[in-house]
C-alpha cells in the first residue's frame, strides 16, 4: 500500500519535484472523481480509488424509508416511474426494482460496501457527506438518519473509520448528541466563519472549497483544535497548492 500512494503522487505530480504530503491523508472525491473510469458514488469507483492507493474515499450517503443508508448524490431518484422523488421515499427493495442504475452507477448500501472495502484495505478510511432531503417529518427524519449512522459506525470493521460532512447544523447537533464519538466536520464555504460554527457545533473539523481557504486560515484552525479537508483538488498544481495549505485531507478529483 505504501508503494501504491507513493506511485500515486508520482503519477499526479508528473516528475516534478514532490511536495511532501506530510499527514497529508488523500482521499478520493465520490471514488475516482468526476471525469474517472467508474460512476462517482459506485461501488466500482470505491474500490477502484483504493486500489489506486488513495488513503480513503468521500461517499455521499442517503437515507433509505426503511433506514438503510446508501451512495447517491442527486437529492432525488429518476426512474421516469412511480419509484421518483426522494431516496428517503423508497425502500431499499424499490430502490434495487428502480431500473437498476442511476446515472450510470448501481446503487450500493454502505452497510455493505464499506465492511467489504475494509476486508481488502485494513488502512482505509470512509468520508460521508450527507446529503438531506425529505417529505417526511424532519427531526424524525433526522432521528433516522443518527440511528442509521450510529449503526454503521458499530459496525466491527468501520469503528473509527467514518467521518461525516454536513452542512445542516440541526443534523450535526443532533449526531454531536447521539453519537459524540463520532468525528464530524462542517461543510461551509468561507473559513472564518466557518471555524466559528465548527466549534459552536462541537465539529471535529470543517471541509470547505480549497480555492476559500489559505494557509494562515489552515493554521487558525489547527491552532483552534480542527481539522481541515479541501475539496476542488485535481491536477498536479491543485494537489501541490492543497499540500502546501498543510491542510489534513485533500478530497482529489483527478
Amino acid at each position: 500500500m505504501v508503494l501504491q500512494r507513493a506511485h500515486l503522487l508520482t503519477i499526479l505530480l508528473l516528475g516534478c519535484a514532490a511536495p511532501d504530503p506530510g499527514r497529508t491523508l488523500l482521499i478520493g472525491h465520490g471514488g475516482l472523481g468526476p471525469s474517472g473510469t467508474y460512476p462517482m458514488d459506485s461501488r466500482e469507483a470505491l474500490f477502484g480509488a483504493l486500489e489506486s492507493g488513495m488513503h480513503g474515499v468521500e461517499l455521499d450517503a442517503q437515507l433509505t424509508g426503511d433506514g438503510v443508508i446508501v451512495a447517491f448524490h442527486d437529492l432525488e431518484v429518476t426512474c421516469g416511474t412511480a419509484f421518483d422523488g426522494p431516496i428517503h421515499g423508497k425502500t431499499w427493495r424499490e430502490l434495487q426494482a428502480c431500473s437498476g442504475e442511476q446515472n450510470g452507477a448501481t446503487l450500493f448500501r454502505l452497510d455493505e460496501g464499506l465492511p467489504a472495502a475494509v476486508q481488502e484495505h485494513p488502512d482505509a478510511a470512509f468520508t460521508l457527506d450527507v446529503k438531506l432531503n425529505t417529505r417526511n417529518d424532519w427531526w424524525t427524519y433526522l432521528r433516522s438518519f443518527a440511528a442509521a449512522l450510529k449503526a454503521l459506525h458499530e459496525t466491527d470493521r468501520l469503528r473509527d473509520r467514518l467521518l461525516v460532512e454536513c452542512r445542516t447544523e440541526d443534523f450535526l447537533k443532533l449526531i454531536h448528541e447521539e453519537v459524540p464519538e463520532l468525528p464530524l466536520y462542517y461543510y461551509c464555504d468561507e473559513a472564518e466563519t466557518g471555524i466559528q460554527k465548527a466549534l459552536q457545533l462541537g465539529c471535529s473539523g470543517i471541509t470547505i472549497h480549497t480555492d476559500h481557504i489559505d494557509a494562515a486560515q489552515v493554521e487558525e484552525a489547527h491552532a483552534a483544535g480542527l481539522y481541515v479537508t479541501v475539496f476542488g483538488v485535481s491536477g498536479t498544481w491543485g494537489l501541490e497548492r492543497a499540500l502546501q495549505k498543510n491542510v489534513d485531507r485533500i478530497q482529489l478529483d483527478q
